[in-house]
């Protein structure tokens, strides 16, 4: 499996991500260009990552992470297969 961690800590923002339940009450990455941007205090942008296609997110909008904790992650050697 291959992940997203954050370089510095922030709060969660989505920016294009749709998501859907799977059946483990995860939420799985529905759109193919979202991101997930990291703000400060403030909200402004601190950084931002591109977020795969049928990734799983471990992180939820307005969240508190800290730095190196996991946001989201995918493996790499599948074909996720998407439906509402």
């Amino acid at each position: 499996e291959k992940d997203i961690k954050a370089r510095r800590a922030g709060r969660v923002r989505f920016a294009r991500i749709r998501t859907v339940v799977n059946a483990e009450g995860r939420s799985v990455v529905l759109a193919r260009n979202g991101e997930l941007v990291l703000t400060d205090e403030k909200g402004r942008e601190l950084e931002k990552y591109r977020v795969p296609n049928g990734s799983t997110l471990h992180v939820k909008e307005g969240e508190e992470v800290q730095a190196n904790q996991i946001l989201c992650e995918w493996d790499p050697h599948s074909v996720p297969v998407l439906s509402e």
